[in-house]
């Protein structure tokens, strides 16, 4: 049961992690763009 919950946690974690590391990227893209 403990590596069921683990693994569903970990899947959360990374879900929850994709759309942060775009907007991260998207950030620091427009970031050096505004820089140029």
């Amino acid at each position: 049961m403990l590596r069921d919950k683990e693994s569903r946690i970990l899947e959360a974690g990374l879900l929850a992690a994709v759309p942060v590391c775009v907007a991260i990227t998207a950030l620091v893209a427009l970031m050096t763009l505004a820089s140029i």
